[in-house]
């Protein structure tokens, strides 16, 4: 009891001489000290607690700032404040988080800025510019369990929602569950975030993919493999006629990394995907350039009409050797109809790419996709790339066209967060990719595209 009253009494002074200005105790300073002293006399504190003392005593006290003074001059006369039990960040977006990990929030942002110019043949294209992509997204953790993230998109003048989803993080540390709007698991280019990929637009061949849904999947991962799998619906805003059943579907994913590191990684991987259309028993694939700016679509199925349902398949490959990458997949669609023929398309990609500067692609392996470049020097980042790509929509009695094309980009990565994007891409189509008959076949324009893109 002896001790707990000492010690009590040695905090109660240790804070008395760090709150209390000399210049306020004036001359008192060496009663106190006298004090201090006769406290250890009698035995009330130890010699250790005497020399605290003497030490809080002889030290001088905070000055307190003056009003109206800088903040960068008043930084020298404040002890470091307590901790307010929340960590703040500004770097790569703003993220806050709780000291313990239970709860956090992040806002981030992209900002893609494109311009294009066409080379036409047949059909007039217009040159001109467009904001590609104006998202901001919000994320965070509600508990050590449970987070969330909403995405939403702003560069058509809309508010269009693309993630949308609540995450369950309890099974284990390797797992998650997700609840809401997302892609579903399907492909190496597809299931890379827009920001990291290479070019500016994604392989004609990712129109098999099944774009965002509703629904629920779950992924586990881990140190040289993933899987994932889900169920989901359709997206948030569409709408079957006369109130029938929407369209469902399933999802599933493997991805294989023998060997990655920080210069380096092999990736393989397999997705399938199931299809079912809605009540209306109608699907349609249709794409243009391998440019946003252009809405022509060259290659057009039409409507094709009693489909009971399409598997989709892709196989991927990705490779990573210090400044040289490789990346491919070949992707096919199998569709089922009732009472007509059945129809098989495909396509595939391949690109190989080189960083003149030394760095590398970086490779994700808990999530079996690429993530961002940070450039070694302040000068940034600077990286070379070569893409063939072929999508063949022709399967009798459909002719919706063949497409290939060749593109050349650089990409400068000025910084973690900055890059400046130009492809040139030459394009060769068949006489039946005339947009489902609204255009002349065999059109083979070619075109140069710029992008400013940031992310926060």
């Amino acid at each position: 009891m002896k001790t707990r009253s000492a010690t009590l009494l040695v905090g109660c002074l240790i804070a008395l001489l760090c709150a209390v200005p000399l210049a306020a105790l004036g001359d008192d300073d060496q009663g106190l000290g006298q004090l201090i002293d006769v406290l250890l006399e009698n035995g009330a504190i130890t010699a250790q607690q005497h020399q605290q003392l003497r030490k809080a005593l002889e030290s001088p006290p905070a000055t307190p700032p003056v009003s109206g003074q800088p903040v960068s001059s008043q930084v020298e006369y404040f002890n470091t404040p307590p901790s307010s039990g929340v960590l703040v960040s500004t770097r790569g977006g703003i993220e806050a988080a709780d000291e313990e990990a239970e709860t956090a929030f992040a806002l981030r942002g992209r900002l893609m800025l494109d311009a294009a110019f066409h080379d036409e043949d047949k059909q007039p294209l217009g040159d001109g510019t467009e904001i590609r992509r104006a998202a901001f997204t919000i994320k965070g953790d509600i508990s050590r369990d449970w987070g969330y993230e909403l995405a939403v998109d702003f560069a058509d003048g809309d508010a269009d929602v693309n993630e949308a989803f609540i995450q369950f993080n309890g099974l284990e540390p390797d797992a998650r569950v997700r609840f809401g709007q997302f892609k579903p698991a399907f492909g190496l280019e597809y299931t890379t975030s827009a920001k990291y990929i290479t070019f500016m637009e994604r392989a004609a061949v990712n129109d098999f993919t099944p774009g965002y849904r509703i629904g629920l999947d779950g992924r586990l991962h881990g140190q040289h493999w993933t899987g994932t799998a889900g169920l989901f619906g359709e997206e948030f805003d569409d709408d079957v006629d006369e109130e029938g059943d929407e369209g469902w579907g399933a999802s599933g994913r493997i991805t294989v990394a023998p060997w990655h590191g920080r210069d380096g990684a092999l990736h393989l991987g397999a997705s399938l995907a199931h299809l079912r259309p809605n009540d209306e028993k109608r699907f349609k694939y249709d794409t243009g350039l391998e440019s946003h700016l252009s809405e022509i679509d060259y290659l057009d199925t039409g409507i094709i009409d009693q489909v009971k349902y399409l598997n989709a398949g892709v196989l991927e490959l990705g490779g990573v050797w210090g400044p040289f990458s490789l990346q491919g997949e070949y992707m096919r669609s199998a569709m089922q109809r009732n009472d007509r023929p059945n129809l098989d398309f495909d396509g595939w990609y391949a690109f190989a790419s080189w960083f003149v500067t030394g760095e590398s692609r970086n490779y994700l392996f808990e999530k079996g996709a690429f993530g961002r470049v940070r450039p070694k020097s302040r000068f940034g980042a600077w990286e070379l790339a070569l893409r063939l790509s072929n999508l063949d929509l022709n399967d009798a009695p459909i002719s919706g066209g063949e497409a290939r094309n060749l593109s050349f980009g650089v990409n400068w990565y000025v910084n973690d967060y900055l890059r400046l994007m130009a492809n040139y891409i030459i394009t060769d189509h068949d006489r039946f990719a005339d947009g489902n008959g609204s255009l002349r076949g065999d059109d083979d324009p070619s075109l140069f595209q710029m992008r400013m893109q940031l992310d926060f």
